[in-house]
């Protein structure tokens, strides 16, 4: 009888567990902020190509979001920001040279920063993070520091300055 009530037990707790971590959402918006991450680590690389390329996705990303899956809150975020984040996607992706992309992704990061500071997009941590030498930010999902403003000339120039979770 106890195996029994020991196997109902594990069953029960087994398909618990599957239904709730099929009912865990994930956030509408981020999808855009992988594809901002993938953009910052052309620009880390020096690859001009795919930070343009990264940058197109981001522009058709931003336009395909789904509001009505937002919560009110984070509508008002998202709308008030996608304007700029779209010129600034487009930016990027139409410059002609690397120095350009990145003056451009400075300011994409900082709307970044103010979406993701506004609106959980992650369950990850997210590192906001300083460049000394451009006084630029730019958000990052890991610690280590990589930098996208001059790439492999000052790699580790920078540091952490705030952890989004």
């Amino acid at each position: 009888m106890k195996k029994i009530v020991l196997i109902f037990t594990l069953l029960t707790l087994t398909f618990g567990f599957q239904t709730f971590a099929s009912t865990v959402k994930v956030s509408p918006l981020s999808s855009l902020l992988n594809t901002y991450f993938d953009i910052k680590n052309a620009l880390v690389n020096s690859d001009g190509v795919t930070a343009s390329a990264k940058a197109k996705e981001l522009v058709i990303a931003l336009d395909a979001v789904d509001v009505k899956a937002l919560t009110p809150a984070d509508i008002q975020v998202f709308t008030s920001l996608k304007a700029k984040l779209t010129e600034e996607a487009k930016a990027i992706a139409g410059a002609k040279d690397i120095t350009a992309q990145r003056t451009s992704f400075a300011k994409l990061s900082t709307d970044f920063y103010g979406l993701s500071k506004n609106v959980k997009i992650s369950d990850q941590p997210i590192y906001y993070t300083y460049c000394p030498m451009t006084k630029n930010y730019w958000l990052s999902n890991d610690e280590a520091i990589k930098n996208p403003y001059f790439g492999k000339q000052m790699l580790t120039c920078g540091s952490v300055k705030e952890t989004l979770i």
